[in-house]
């Protein structure tokens, strides 16, 4: 059509029947004839302009009243009857852009083949076609009354275009466009919410996976994307958009799930260095899976494993606490002391006290003290931590290889802490405080937080401790210690034993072996005997500064980061327009011209690389994201009748009301006791206890 001043031609009016419209997957070969759309020629009246945001068109009206819009843009957008095309989707993107630019989306509706060769196609608004009817029965009430509510977008719009292969010279020509809709235009700044405002790019698909892993939802991970770029109208979807995509992943790993693990493993093992794994399974259902890498194998060769106590955490009263916690106390003083305040708070008759000092080998410390690391961490602790670590990013209804990803994202998340760590006992140096040789050696071998607890033991070692006696017992030289506190209230005295020719220390609170790392009563005797070393052998190696191979640390060896090519270049080409629109930042020239610059190079991507369906879109995505598997035949199952501790009854609590609404349901029968009909018996009638009983008949 032409201006908004003069009625259009009555030959551009075409109207599409419903049944003409064929979906691309209903679409058959044998249609060809009936892709020539019927023509019914209307007289139509101009009413005017009508403008929706910045989208404006013009308003026609036919002799029955029906209305049409017209959709005024630029020349340059506007599809042309006659034109030639390189191909189909060339066509397709010039009719998208045309329906952008006027407020409405397009799809393709049906096409034509010949020998399995596209030769006609038909694009029109996606409001084309007609809902299906449901037959109901206006007169039965209770078929209205039960009859779901539903919507439909179809208004059976006839604007559209037609394009077909030319034999020969492979051009697509454009020979009919009909450009009326019987519907408004869309606003501008509703857009989005159209069906291609809604369809999700790359990047949002990989925001969703990636929140996931972090235990955000999809609901928040939209909030979350629509905050970084800058509100709703920047955005690609709605809510329940990002909820699909979730769906989507679910349905694309579906019963996959252990294969892409056993796969994500597979390529793990050819890829980074020193890693290894090992599957178990019984005609395929998994039975236990192992894997370890570089770091995890360093770590344990340098630090070995962590040795826990069965310690439980008892809210017991002050004096209780005090005694049960005392690292330095012998199981005989534990058991004297027990005994002393049993008596004094006369606490005999307690039966939890009772029972828990009879297991007092399992969580007393004090029966623990020849464990080396004892004191490290408690197993209730160890537990918790661990469970809160993993609770960050995996969540219960995790498929296995989500878990899994879950898991690479803690691990990692995990040796970035330690890599800041490592990264501050590099850069920062700690305060000396007495000035002390030994203090200076400590302070360059151990990390800085376990040198602020060496620190302490010096300090405490120079102002609490004193050498009451020296004594030369079989070969071996005996220091008494005496043990104070801050008050400088005498504790105990320990005493600590050094044998001359193995240049060894032994001390009887064993707090190296606890805690691995020497106790001050030991930095006592150093004073005196002027070590200004600690002694390589009462040096852990977890305590050590810079002990894991910085290879350890390259991006290479990080679980969670994609190394595949695609992957990097991807993050480089976001890398790169971050810099450049940091720069340019406070600079509006500067974006006018690199958002031109960068839309050029947009177009000619556009050109050059064709689109990918919607579904192979979609597949390839979900492949990037998750992985694909190479031997489909193995067919791998995760593990049945798997009860882990925690995992519920699978029986929901049945509140209140609902057992009032079942008992309701049974027959009221006569009681005994009361004489009333009801929902009890004389066993359990109420007045029973009471011994009332009513004489009423």
């Amino acid at each position: 059509m032409g201006g908004g001043d003069h009625p259009p031609d009555i030959g551009d009016m075409q109207i599409v029947p419903s049944n003409l419209v064929v979906p691309e997957e209903d679409y058959h070969a044998d249609v060809d004839e009936t892709m020539d759309l019927l023509m019914i020629n209307h007289p139509l009246n101009y009413v005017g302009m009508d403008k929706q945001g910045t989208h404006v068109s013009s308003l026609y009206q036919s002799p029955n009243g029906s209305k049409y819009w017209a959709p005024q843009v630029s020349p340059c957008f506007k599809p042309v009857v006659g034109s030639l095309f390189n191909d189909y989707e060339e066509v397709e993107n010039m009719f998208t852009a045309y329906a952008e630019q006027s407020g409405f989306s397009a799809r393709v509706t049906a096409y034509k083949k010949v020998k399995d060769v596209i030769t006609h196609k038909v694009m029109a608004c996606s409001k084309c076609g007609k809902s299906k009817a449901k037959a109901i029965d206006t007169l039965d009430t209770a078929t209205l009354l039960n009859t779901k509510y539903s919507t439909s977008h179809c208004t059976d719009c006839p604007a559209l275009i037609r394009y077909k292969l030319i034999r020969g010279d492979y051009k697509v020509l454009l020979y009919a466009f009909s450009e009326n809709h019987n519907h408004p235009m869309v606003p501008s700044y509703n857009m989005d919410l159209t069906r291609k405002g809604k369809h999700l790019n790359f990047d949002d698909y990989q925001f969703v996976h990636s929140m996931s892993l972090n235990k955000v939802g999809p609901q928040v991970a939209h909030r979350f994307q629509t905050s970084l770029k800058g509100g709703h109208h920047n955005m690609h979807g709605t809510k329940n958009t990002f909820k699909s995509v979730a769906r989507e992943l679910r349905l694309f790993i579906a019963d996959r799930d252990m294969m892409l693990v056993a796969q994500k493993l597979k390529d793990r093992s050819e890829t980074l260095p020193n890693f290894s794994y090992e599957l178990y399974h019984e005609k395929g259902e998994v039975k236990y899976i192992f894997w370890a890498d570089d770091f995890s194998k360093t770590s344990y060769n340098n630090f070995g494993d962590v040795h826990a106590d069965v310690l439980e955490n008892n809210d017991l009263r002050q004096r209780i606490h005090k005694l049960v916690w005392n690292i330095y106390l012998t199981p005989e003083k534990f058991e004297d002391r027990w005994a002393s305040l049993i008596k004094e708070f006369k606490l005999t008759n307690i039966s939890w006290l009772t029972d828990m000092y009879a297991i007092r080998e399992m969580w007393i410390p004090a029966y623990f003290r020849e464990i080396p690391m004892c004191c490290l961490m408690k197993t209730t602790s160890r537990c918790e931590s661990s469970n809160a670590a993993f609770k960050v990013n995996s969540s219960h209804g995790n498929t296995l290889v989500q878990f899994l990803m879950c898991y690479d994202s803690s691990m990692d998340q995990q040796r970035y802490n330690q890599r800041i760590l490592e990264f501050r006992d590099a850069n920062q140096i700690p305060v000396i405080l007495t000035g002390e040789d030994i203090e200076k050696h400590a302070s360059q071998i151990y990390t800085l937080s376990m040198f602020a607890e060496v620190q302490k033991e010096i300090i405490r070692g120079k102002n609490q401790c004193y050498i009451m006696n020296v004594d030369v017992v079989d070969g071996h030289t005996v220091y008494d210690v005496s043990h104070m506190n801050h008050l400088s209230v005498y504790i105990n005295t320990f005493k600590v034993r050094l044998n001359n020719l193995e240049d060894s220390y032994e001390c009887p609170c064993l707090g190296f072996t606890r805690n691995g790392y020497l106790c001050r009563h030991i930095f006592s005797v150093f004073r005196v005997n002027a070590v200004k070393e600690i002694p390589g052998r009462y040096i852990k190696n977890r305590w050590r500064r810079q002990i894991l191979p910085a290879r350890l640390y390259d991006i290479p060896s990080r679980l969670s980061v994609e190394n595949s090519d695609l992957a990097v270049m991807r993050s480089e080409v976001m890398e790169c327009i971050s810099v450049c629109i940091d720069r340019l930042s406070d600079n509006l020239e500067g974006l006018q011209l690199f958002a031109a610059d960068i839309n050029e190079l947009k177009n000619g991507v556009v050109a050059k690389y064709p689109v990918k369906s919607a579904a192979n879109k979609r597949a390839g995505i979900m492949e990037e994201l998750i992985g694909k598997v190479d031997d489909v035949s193995l067919g791998l199952t995760p593990p049945q009748g798997i009860r882990n501790k925690g995992c519920g009854t699978n029986k929901r609590l049945v509140g209140p009301g609902e057992k009032a609404v079942e008992k309701s349901k049974k027959a009221p029968r006569l009681c005994r006791n009361c004489n009333t009909w009801g929902h009890h018996d004389s066993r359990n009638c109420k007045k029973q206890g009471n011994g009332e009983a009513s004489t009423s008949k």
